[in-house]
């Protein structure tokens, strides 16, 4: 078992969601993880670069989570609750000390929901424009790099969020899930 997930699961009480928000959000930060995103497509391989990405997927669990009619609402409240645990678990490792955590926390708090409501509103228009826009403010901060890495990107997304709406709820909830891979599904056609 992983360290991520055993301080996880020591972190919180025995809930209806609580096992299956924990396995998403192991899910999550695997795929968040995975090289072919900062070496393939340019996201920078700093904190803030790993945080957006982490934060991407997340959203797209809780966007799919959304969707669940009231039977994941204990899961997307737990992985919501373990984002901000790991956050503050890695702040902490990295060396920031504990008066400053808690600003540092309240300030990614900030950007996580500003990058839910802009991923919200870019993936409702059908035009990749706006969520090409939302990457390139958020996840290159303002600079992309050069190419077709945010339109690729944009399409790894969507692509994502369709295999997840393809999934139960049941699985869902149970944490029962597989991201598609990341470099394949990013071939635009």
């Amino acid at each position: 078992m992983s360290t991520l997930i055993k301080f996880l699961k020591n972190l919180f009480s025995p809930s209806a969601g609580r096992e299956g928000a924990i396995t998403l959000y192991s899910h999550a930060v695997a795929q968040a993880r995975r090289a072919e995103f900062y070496t393939d497509l340019g996201v920078p391989d700093t904190l803030d670069g790993r945080f957006d990405m982490v934060v991407l997927h997340v959203y797209l669990l809780l966007d799919r989570l959304n969707a669940s009619e009231d039977l994941c609402t204990d899961v997307q409240m737990v992985l919501q609750e373990a984002l901000f645990a790991d956050l503050d678990r890695t702040l902490r490792e990295i060396g920031v000390g504990d008066l400053a955590v808690g600003r540092h926390v309240k300030e990614m708090a900030s950007a996580y929901f500003g990058r839910l409501k802009a991923y919200d509103a870019a993936l409702e228009s059908r035009d990749d424009a706006p969520l090409i826009e939302a990457l390139g403010r958020n996840v290159w901060r303002g600079t992309p790099p050069e190419g077709d890495a945010p339109v690729r990107l944009a399409h790894y997304i969507r692509k994502q969020a369709a295999h997840l709406e393809g999934l139960s709820d049941e699985d869902l909830c149970a944490g029962t899930i597989a991201f598609l891979d990341p470099i394949k599904e990013t071939v635009t056609s």
